[in-house]
């Protein structure tokens, strides 16, 4: 095959998954609009912080656990927990399970702890620890970041040093 015809089967391709992802996404606005459904991405938090500090703390099931404003401390436990630890200098621990870690804007630590989890720094010098031996994501965001990560195993996003 030569390099032309290369190139325009690798466009072809990504015509081809932008159109079927069109689709997938009218598909789901359009059962939202039939049953009565929202598109809102707002998650409803299980437990709810303050603007103040806080410590957080989940049950053994899934959680999305809201610290909003102030320096918080929020462990997950068990389950699949979303952790969304907003303004603020956060501790945010995941525990076992498949975790969202999402720390906000300010210089956060995140532990995701046993499981395949994601990590959402935000703006700030932000500390991340995913070295589990399970495959994990880890976007740091703006700021100069560090990651603890499992080699060859992680994805890393705008992680500065790992």
């Amino acid at each position: 095959m030569r390099a032309r015809d290369a190139r325009r089967l690798a466009a072809a391709v990504r015509i081809f998954r932008l159109i079927f992802s069109l689709r997938a996404l009218a598909f789901v606005l359009v059962s939202l609009a039939v049953l009565g459904g929202s598109a809102s991405a707002e998650p409803t938090c299980t437990i709810s912080g303050t603007e103040g500090d806080d410590v957080l703390v989940g049950t053994s099931g899934p959680d999305v656990i809201c610290a909003f404003g102030g320096n918080d401390l929020v462990s997950g436990l068990g389950g699949a927990d979303t952790l969304l630890g907003g303004d603020g200098k956060d501790i945010l621990d995941g525990g076992p399970g498949n975790d969202m870690l999402d720390g906000g804007a300010g210089p956060d630590t995140m532990e995701g702890g046993p499981g395949r989890d994601v990590f959402l720094a935000g703006p700030g010098n932000d500390y991340m620890r995913a070295w589990d031996g399970q495959r994990d994501v880890v976007n740091g965001g703006p700021g100069t970041d560090r990651a603890f990560v499992d080699r060859g195993l992680d994805r890393t996003i705008s992680v500065e040093r790992r």
